[in-house]
C-alpha cells in the first residue's frame, strides 16, 4: 500500500512509506521436494561411491540447510523513506550510509536494491510493482541510481532452486 504523507506542516516534506516483504516467497509443491531430494541423494551416493567422504558430509550439510531455507516464510516490515534516511522495520538508515540503489524485475516481481558503504551487506526489499517508479523517483532526488546493475548472484540462485 503506497500512502505519501505530509508528517512536518512547516516544511511540508513528503513520505513515502510501504508495508515490503523481506524477500520472494516461491511456491514449492511436493514435487519440488521430491525433485530436490533426488538430486540431492545422488549427489550424496556419487560421493560417497568416489570415497569422498568429506564431500558426503558437505552435501548432508547442504541438504539441511536447503530443506530449512524451504520453509522459511517472508516477514512484512514497513518501509519509510523520508529527507533524512530509510527506516527499515526497526532500523534506520542516513542517506550517507548508503552509496546507490538500483531496481530489478523479475518474472513480474520488483526487489530495490540499497547498496551500503564499506563492503556492509546490500539491503534488498520486495516492494508493490505498483510503487516501482514512486519508489525510483524518490530516492533519486538523494541517491545515484545505478541502471546497469542488475539482480545479484545469490538472488538468481535463490531463484533458480525456489528457495
Amino acid at each position: 500500500m503506497m500512502v505519501y504523507q505530509i508528517k512536518d506542516i512547516k516544511s511540508s516534506k513528503k513520505i513515502l512509506e510501504f508495508k515490503a516483504k523481506d524477500f520472494h516467497d516461491h511456491p514449492k509443491n511436493q514435487f519440488w521436494y521430491l525433485g530436490m531430494s533426488l538430486m540431492l541423494f545422488g549427489f550424496f551416493y556419487l560421493a560417497l561411491r568416489y570415497g569422498q567422504y568429506l564431500l558426503s558430509g558437505v552435501v548432508v550439510a547442504v541438504a539441511i540447510a536447503v530443506f530449512r531455507l524451504a520453509n522459511l516464510q517472508p516477514s512484512t516490515r514497513e518501509i519509510k523513506f523520508n529527507g533524512k534516511g530509510i527506516t527499515w522495520g526497526d532500523r534506520f538508515f542516513g542517506y550517507h550510509q548508503l552509496r546507490a540503489f538500483w531496481l530489478t524485475i523479475q518474472d513480474k516481481r520488483t526487489t530495490l536494491y540499497l547498496e551500503r558503504l564499506n563492503a556492509a551487506p546490500q539491503i534488498s526489499v520486495v516492494i508493490p510493482a505498483s510503487a516501482t517508479v514512486e519508489t525510483a523517483t524518490f530516492l533519486e532526488q538523494y541517491l545515484p541510481h545505478h541502471d546497469h546493475r542488475g539482480e545479484p548472484l545469490s538472488d538468481r540462485f535463490n531463484r533458480l532452486l525456489r528457495l
